[in-house]
């Protein structure tokens, strides 16, 4: 997509900011480093790919198959909820 041609495929209504020359704008901020396990993540770091889980984390043998289906799809970090009194009795500490 040519730099301007947002103008054409976005209502008029839209207001295009100076830093959309495509169809997806960024702003680059600093962020700190921090290690998760062994992986570092944020700063200057390469992208790291995370996934979360969508099982009720109480459901223990759901929660680790999908933990592990994730992790051989490639990602790096996979994350879980403790929401429930039943969800934190299921996670190990």
């Amino acid at each position: 997509m040519k730099a301007g041609s947002l103008s054409r495929i976005l209502p008029p209504t839209i207001p295009l900011l100076p830093q959309m020359n495509d169809a997806v704008a960024t702003v680059d901020r600093q962020t700190h480093q921090v290690r998760v396990g062994g992986i570092t993540i944020g700063g200057s770091a390469p992208v790291v790919v995370q996934s979360m889980t969508n099982t009720e984390t109480a459901d223990v043998e759901a929660t680790v198959q999908q933990v592990l289906d994730l992790a051989a799809a490639g990602s790096e970090i996979v994350r879980i909820t403790v929401d429930t009194a039943a969800a934190a009795r299921a996670v190990p500490l």
